[in-house]
C-alpha cells in the first residue's frame, strides 16, 4: 500500500532503529534508504523546488552584470547630486570609506563579469535644505540605496523636520515611501528631494492655517468673555431732568436723537414745566 500521503504519521520501526544503532554511521544511510523504499514507494516521484524557478522570484539573485550596472548607476547619481547640493555643504555622505571602497571596486572592473559585489556596503547620504526666508521649512532628507537600486529596488528615503511632530514625520515618511516605490526602476533621488520639499511646504501651510484658526478662536472666546464680564459689571442708571418748559419742536427732536445716540430710553413731558425721565447704562446717563 502507498503511504506517501501519510509521511508525517510514520516513524522508523523499532527493529530498524535498533539495527541502525549497531551499525556504523556510514552504514546507517543505506539502511534508512531501504526503509524509505519500503514505506514510500512513490517517494522517488517527489522533486525539490528549484530556487531559480518561477515560483521563487524573490529568491533569484542578480547577475554580475545587473549588480555592476546598479552600483555604477548609484555612483553616477550620487556624483550628480553632490555637484548640485554640495555648494553650501548641504550634501553629506554618511560613510566616506564605504563610498570610496565601492567606487574603487567599480572602477577596477574592466568588464561587468569581473565585478564581485557581494559584501560591499550600501551607499547612504543626506541632503539638507535651509530656507533663509522661513526657517520653519528647513529640513533634511536621508537616503539609503539598496544593492539592487535602481533596477529592482527603490531608494529608502526618510525626511527629518526639526519642528515636525511625531505624527508629522509618520505622515511625511509614509507619503515619501509610497512615492519612492512608484519610481522603482529609475534614478529617483532628485525627484524625492523635490517631493520632500513640497510636502514640507504643504505641512507648514497647514500648520500656519491651524495656528491662525486657533488664534481667531481664542480671540472670539476672549471677546465673549469680555462681554459676559461687562454684562455682569453693568450698572443701570436713571435720571429725572426738570425743564422750565418743553414746547419747541426742534428741542423735542434733539431730545429724541440724543437719547438714541446714548442708548437711553425713557419719557418726556411736554409743556410747563417740562420733565425728562431716562434709563440706561450708568456711564451714558
Amino acid at each position: 500500500h502507498s503511504h506517501a500521503a501519510h509521511v508525517h504519521h510514520l516513524s522508523v520501526p523499532w527493529v530498524v532503529r535498533r539495527q541502525a544503532r549497531k551499525t556504523s554511521p556510514s552504514a546507517r544511510i543505506p539502511a534508512l534508504a531501504v526503509f524509505l523504499a519500503l514505506v514510500l514507494p512513490s517517494a522517488g516521484s517527489l522533486r525539490p523546488t528549484s530556487l531559480n524557478s518561477a515560483s521563487q522570484p524573490l529568491i533569484r539573485r542578480m547577475s554580475q552584470a545587473d549588480a555592476f550596472d546598479c552600483r555604477q548607476r548609484q555612483l553616477c547619481e550620487v556624483e550628480a547630486l553632490q555637484s548640485m547640493y554640495d555648494v553650501d555643504g548641504s550634501f553629506v555622505v554618511d560613510d566616506t570609506d564605504a563610498h570610496e571602497l565601492l567606487k574603487a571596486t567599480v572602477e577596477s572592473c574592466s568588464a561587468p563579469e569581473e565585478f564581485g559585489g557581494e559584501g560591499l556596503p550600501c551607499l547612504s547620504f543626506r541632503i539638507a535644505h535651509s530656507d533663509t526666508e522661513d526657517t520653519a521649512l528647513s529640513h533634511s532628507v536621508k537616503f539609503l540605496l539598496p544593492e539592487a537600486y535602481p533596477v529592482s529596488q527603490h531608494a529608502v528615503c526618510r525626511i527629518e523636520w526639526e519642528i515636525g511632530s511625531r505624527a508629522d514625520h509618520e505622515f511625511l515618511n509614509g507619503v515619501i515611501d509610497q512615492y519612492s516605490e512608484s519610481l522603482r526602476g529609475e534614478e529617483s533621488c532628485f525627484m524625492l528631494v523635490q517631493r520632500a520639499r513640497e510636502l514640507i511646504q504643504e505641512a507648514q501651510a497647514e500648520k500656519t492655517q491651524d495656528i491662525a484658526e486657533d488664534l481667531a478662536l481664542q480671540e472670539a472666546v476672549r471677546m465673549v468673555q469680555d462681554v459676559q464680564i461687562s454684562e455682569r459689571k453693568r450698572v443701570l442708571g436713571r435720571r429725572l431732568i426738570y425743564f422750565h418748559h418743553i414746547i419747541n419742536e426742534g428741542k423735542r427732536q434733539c431730545i429724541i436723537e440724543w437719547a438714541v445716540q446714548l442708548q437711553l430710553g425713557g419719557y418726556s413731558k411736554i409743556g410747563w414745566p417740562g420733565v425728562i425721565v431716562v434709563e440706561g447704562p450708568e456711564e451714558c446717563c
